[in-house]
């Protein structure tokens, strides 16, 4: 069953129509949708393109809020062996 996103673009589609402008706001996931919804749509290929180009961009989004999350993470630990170390410190001083 097509979400509300994917229903509304494919509104705007009609069979003859080359014009994308309504999916261009659609994740990769929409658009996979509108392909299985419509396949009598003649600008198949460029929506083709347009799933490509969004796939690409989602997985860069990924990749790059996994590097901050781990960035994050490195500095969360580096903080808590710094505290931990500083504790024992205090303990082991004379």
């Amino acid at each position: 069953m097509p979400s509300a996103r994917v229903k509304s673009a494919i509104a705007y589609l009609s069979p003859d129509s080359t014009d994308l402008e309504a999916l261009k706001g659609l994740t990769a996931s929409e658009l996979n949708e509108v392909m299985a919804a419509l396949p009598w749509l003649r600008a198949r290929d460029g929506v083709q393109t347009l799933y490509g180009q969004r796939r690409a961009e989602e997985a860069e989004q990924r990749v790059a809020r996994m590097f901050l999350l781990s960035v994050w993470s490195a500095v969360i630990v580096g903080i808590g062996v710094a505290v931990a170390g500083l504790r024992l410190w205090k303990q082991l001083r004379p």
